[in-house]
């Protein structure tokens, strides 16, 4: 990644239950200050900068509540972002797509995927219709790999 005439390059190292982050900065070179109070608001400045350590600190807080994820849980990601963490199918789907709705939703359209079932899918609609029943509902057979569901809310 190249910004602002930077070259950023991240190491993850997963070994055994450790996860390791090493944020490695290429900058362009400065001189150094032999005065240590512009030395040390140079150094401060930039630790708390964008491009600077200060930066990967959040890039490392965003990582970690994606390892933080209990194994065998489900996730439901709406745009982009963790909405739903539960061990359970039907209940992160229900929760994911009662995230997605809002007061102009009419249609839900459900694309079940290559590990997931037409009856699981059709679960997944039961629920909702319990508490939406104005809601219109359209299940197809997506095939997709990796996500069980693919949902979208009109």
């Amino acid at each position: 990644c190249e910004e602002r005439g930077t070259k950023e390059h991240d190491i993850l190292i997963e070994f055994e239950d450790y996860i390791l982050i090493a944020e490695v900065k290429a900058s362009k070179v400065r001189e150094p200050f032999f005065n240590p109070e512009k030395g040390y608001k140079r150094v401060h400045d930039h630790f708390n900068s964008d491009s600077g350590i200060g930066g990967a600190y959040e890039q490392a807080i965003i990582l970690k509540k994606f390892i933080e994820v209990k194994k065998d849980d489900y996730l439901g990601i709406v745009d982009g972002t963790i909405k739903v963490d539960n061990p359970d199918l039907i209940d992160t789907t229900v929760s994911m797509i009662e995230k997605m709705l809002d007061e102009d939703s009419e249609i839900i359209t459900i694309m079940y995927g290559s590990d997931a079932t037409r009856a699981e899918a059709d679960e997944v609609v039961k629920k909702l219709k319990a508490t939406h029943d104005d809601l219109e509902f359209e299940v197809h057979d997506g095939g997709q790999p990796v996500y069980y569901f693919l949902v979208s809310v009109e």
